[in-house]
């Protein structure tokens, strides 16, 4: 009789954190994805933003020339204060 009683109890444990364990890697490989996709956006959106900076950095400097040829054109040395006067010659 005692063996059949412990033959009939099954532990309750294992099966329930079996279950557990993989709804919890479920999630957890979710999330990953979900963060991959932010990453890649954040990554994407981060080399726009840089794209941009260099064309604007470009354009800036070739503006500056334009800007020196100008003045030198007009032979004027130091229109804009705090300008130092390599930038404009």
């Amino acid at each position: 009789m005692c063996s059949k009683a412990s033959a009939a109890i099954k532990p309750p444990l294992p099966g329930r954190l079996q279950t557990t364990r993989m709804r919890l890697e479920r999630r957890r490989k979710r999330a990953r994805k979900v963060l991959q996709m932010v990453n890649l956006k954040l990554y994407l959106e981060n080399r726009c933003i840089m794209e941009e900076n260099r064309r604007l950095r470009k354009k800036a400097f070739l503006l500056r020339q334009e800007n020196t040829a100008l003045l030198s054109h007009l032979g004027i040395t130091n229109l804009v204060p705090g300008w130092p006067p390599s930038l404009l010659s």
